[in-house]
């Protein structure tokens, strides 16, 4: 009886002095590979839970992940290795990409982002579509309104009867951006006066901030925290 110098795996001696032990001899080797399998497949899952072979020199292609590991008897190692900054774009999958695998602060053209149409007169909306910026929705009311961040770019339309105020409001109520502007009108016949909230300076010429009259148009704008302009349409 002789053993493999590797594995000490039995196997009948050149003299064949041992023939009768034909039946250990074909046990021996049908264990050998029943143990000693070099490559394996499997999901990732089942890699880890394999238990490690005895001496190593295993092989598993894991089929989820599709990475080839190898079994040194007591851990699992990676196959090859990918030096820093070696990986190039034709090595990653078209849409394997996503949110997650993006730094905060990745300084990505904005040409890249789905749906840019190259076109100057469109930006990107709040819903993820590209289209040209529009002024909202005509807000009308039929009493004395306050400002909200939902007239920002907008038309309040005051259709009163008898006369009424629009107020800006302070940041700590709406916080408006710098800039900001909104447009208010005098549909009906009662007057409109623009008013400043708590905290606020409201600046115009003259500091006329009635509107002229029935259809007389003004806007406020925005200049600095609680700080805005009125002009327009607008008498004493």
């Amino acid at each position: 009886m002789q053993t493999t110098t590797r594995r000490g795996i039995s196997y009948p001696s050149a003299d064949r002095s041992d023939r009768a032990d034909i039946a250990l001899h074909i046990g021996n080797v049908a264990t050998a590979l029943d143990v000693d399998v070099l490559f394996n497949q499997g999901t990732d899952a089942a890699r880890q839970a394999a238990a490690h072979q005895a001496g190593g020199g295993r092989f598993w292609w894991t089929t989820d992940t599709h990475i080839m590991w190898y079994d040194d008897g007591a851990a699992w190692a990676t196959v090859g290795s990918i030096a820093a900054g070696t990986i190039t774009s034709a090595l990653i999958l078209d849409g394997t990409i996503v949110d997650a695998d993006c730094a905060a602060a990745m300084a990505l053209a904005i040409s890249k982002l789905a749906g840019f149409p190259n076109d100057k007169t469109r930006s990107l909306m709040g819903d993820g579509s590209w289209a040209v910026p529009v002024m909202g929705a005509v807000n009308q009311r039929t009493a004395s309104y306050t400002l909200t961040l939902a007239d920002n770019n907008a038309l309040v339309e005051m259709n009163v009867a008898a006369a009424n105020q629009v107020t800006v409001p302070p940041d700590s109520t709406a916080s408006f951006p710098l800039g900001s502007e909104v447009t208010v009108a005098q549909l009906g016949a009662g007057q409109t006066q623009i008013v400043a909230g708590s905290g606020v300076t409201l600046r115009g010429y003259n500091n006329n901030f009635r509107l002229a009259g029935q259809n007389a148009v003004a806007a406020v704008i925005k200049r600095a925290a609680n700080d805005w302009y009125a002009a327009g349409n607008l008498v004493p």
